[in-house]
């Protein structure tokens, strides 16, 4: 692990990044203007992408599944950048650390808001699951991928395809009357925060480093230990 010190600094720069700010930014637009319930009927009532609110629930239920599905792949099948390191430990406990966090995040943010939904369900509207896990995913799937594909034009392709599956997720989650605008652009900032964060710090900070992450066999599946010397 880096110093704390250079830990904030990586924070501060995945704060300044655009798709934190720029989601924060136009999720605070639509508050003040009081434009965030408007948007949030017209979408749900005209359903202009996905046709119904059920197409709607069912394609971001199967798309954020696929991405949280790439990104387990790809962080354990991805090749380890050191010769040294058959299993890519490093980054598998970065991939389950920052997705497990924004999750925690999630969480705890529903039942702190406590906002009721569109379609008036339940009081879990805000922020939205099925957005911060398809982001989380798609970044995450960026990040593995990014040191091991060479080809430029592949490495965009990639990363507009996982992006663009995420915000697919968020707008059909907003047509189908789950969640309102505010709720999938906040966690979509808060994904790419976290996630930028744990995975340099953990990841690229710390190739260098003697790994304080060990991954063991149990017969109720893998456990990840993580170790830190204060």
């Amino acid at each position: 692990m880096p110093p704390m010190e250079r830990i904030v600094g990586i924070a501060a720069e995945s704060a300044r990044e655009p798709a934190t700010w720029i989601p924060l930014t136009a999720a605070a637009v639509l508050l003040v203007t009081g434009s965030d319930e408007t948007l949030s009927e017209w979408a749900s009532d005209n359903t202009p992408v996905f046709g119904s609110q059920n197409s709607a629930r069912r394609t971001s239920d199967d798309l954020r599944n696929a991405l949280v599905a790439g990104m387990a792949i790809s962080s354990i099948l991805t090749p380890s950048s050191s010769p040294d390191q058959v299993f890519p430990t490093r980054r598998v406990a970065a991939n389950a650390l920052a997705f497990g966090t924004v999750a925690g995040i999630v969480g705890a943010g529903k039942r702190t808001v406590q906002r009721r939904r569109p379609n008036d369900r339940d009081d879990k509207s805000f922020p939205s699951g099925h957005s911060s896990g398809a982001f989380s995913s798609a970044i995450l799937i960026e990040q593995n991928l990014n040191g091991y594909v060479e080809k430029p034009w592949l490495r965009k392709s990639i990363k507009v395809g996982a992006l663009g599956s995420a915000a697919a997720v968020a707008w059909a989650r907003v047509e189908a009357q789950e969640h309102f605008p505010v709720d999938v652009l906040v966690s979509a900032a808060l994904s790419n925060f976290a996630v930028k964060t744990f995975y340099k710090s953990i990841v690229t900070e710390g190739e260098s480093a003697v790994p304080p992450i060990a991954v063991e066999a149990s017969r109720q599946g893998l456990l990840i230990r993580v170790g830190h010397t204060f």
